[in-house]
């Protein structure tokens, strides 16, 4: 899924950037990848076996926030892409959707997809501290009508 959004908008990007180009006289058809690496590289005691299903990206600071559908702590990678760890407590609960950033009160959020909430199904938000340590977690006033859906 995460891998289809970063498609679509990279496709989006380059749609744009040739359509602008071409008003201009400067035409492109290539992306070019600066540098990648597979995540379990990047962590320290990984094996490829490890699975790590990217569901929200974040970039601060010189560095990329990654949460997952099926992890609940959060991956930091610095900008040159050669260095990464793991944030947070490894609870064995479920993963996050989104994450994003409050620069005023300095935490991050973090949002589940939908969970079972005294009958209801919602999603909840977490609030965390830069160590990615759940400070609060309040569920959110909206229904789904079943737990494989959520806020994406």
């Amino acid at each position: 899924m995460f891998a289809r959004k970063i498609q679509i908008v990279l496709f989006g990007i380059f749609v744009s950037f040739t359509s602008f180009a071409g008003q201009n006289e400067t035409k492109t058809n290539e992306l070019i990848v600066q540098s990648e690496a597979k995540l379990y590289e990047l962590l320290r005691g990984q094996s490829e076996d490890d699975k790590y299903e990217a569901s929200g990206v974040f970039f601060l600071n010189n560095d990329i926030f990654v949460v997952f559908d099926n992890q609940n702590m959060v991956a930091k990678i610095n900008i040159e892409i050669n260095k990464a760890k793991l944030l947070g407590e490894d609870k064995k609960e479920a993963g996050f959707e989104g994450i994003t950033y409050d620069n005023i009160d300095d935490r991050f959020y973090l949002i589940e997809e939908s969970l079972n909430n005294k009958g209801a199904i919602n999603a909840r938000l977490n609030l965390a501290n830069k160590d990615f340590i759940i400070k609060s977690k309040k569920w959110l006033k909206y229904n789904f009508q079943s737990d494989n859906k959520g806020f994406e």
